[in-house]
């Protein structure tokens, strides 16, 4: 069963999402009441959904015999861990770079990218006879089964530089857009550091954000070691 984020209302055409639902569900439990059969696939938006109140992990999930569209991402079957693994071992890295920019495009709803860390040319999101890397908002709570596992990390965030001299590293650090909340910090090695562009060393305010790669949790703190540059994409 795949948790799902984020939900579509036909009625106001928009989308709403998890954390918005349960703050409905502590303050205006009326509405929440008219909104939960007009829950829709924010992606296809044809399979209904239904939300699911739990206080350690609340979520959405396809109804019993529901159907997402055929190309739906939520229709697709996921990649084994080893599968994602060897998808960034092998995959050229345009490729990467245009599945990053796809998953701006189609989750965070912008049309036209602007940045990226890499070069850019015409490669499709996944089609219907592939597996894909399943996707998780990182301005949204990370639960247990999102650690350690190979994601796309996506979401609205602020963006901070800062410098390990013991270790001769740099970190980016991933926050909230009110910088309240430290959702990751990505190591990035001095080497690759050195050849980034001069565009992407700076701080910015509720940009794009999207990270193909794994967290973990070490000290109650969220880290990752970028596997590729490129598996990083801003949209400035």
């Amino acid at each position: 069963m795949r948790k799902i984020e984020e939900a579509y209302i036909c009625k106001l055409n928009k989308k709403i999402s998890i954390n918005e639902l349960i703050e409905l569900r502590h303050n205006n439990i009326e509405l929440l009441d008219c909104l939960k059969n007009e829950l829709l696939c924010p992606i296809c938006k044809e399979a209904k959904l239904s939300f699911i109140f739990r206080k350690s992990t609340p979520y959405l999930k396809t109804k019993n015999g529901e159907k997402h569209q055929k190309n739906c991402i939520l229709n697709q079957p996921v990649m084994t861990e080893n599968e994602r693994k060897n998808f960034i071992d092998t995959a050229k890295p345009i490729t990467i770079i245009k599945q990053l920019e796809k998953i701006n495009n189609l989750l965070l709803g912008n049309k036209s990218s602007k940045q990226s860390i890499g070069d850019s040319s015409e490669q499709h999101y996944q089609r219907s006879n592939k597996k894909i890397i399943p996707h998780k908002r990182i301005d949204y709570c990370l639960d247990n089964d999102d650690l350690d596992t190979i994601k796309y990390f996506y979401g609205k965030v602020n963006i901070r530089w800062s410098y390990d001299n013991s270790k001769n590293n740099y970190w980016l650090n991933v926050l909230s857009v009110n910088n309240k909340i430290n959702y990751c910090n990505i190591k990035i090695t001095a080497n690759v550091y050195l050849h980034l562009d001069r565009l992407y060393l700076q701080e910015y305010n509720n940009i794009n954000f999207v990270y193909l790669g794994k967290i973990k949790k070490y000290n109650n703190k969220n880290y990752s070691t970028a596997l590729k540059s490129y598996c990083l994409f801003f949209d400035i």
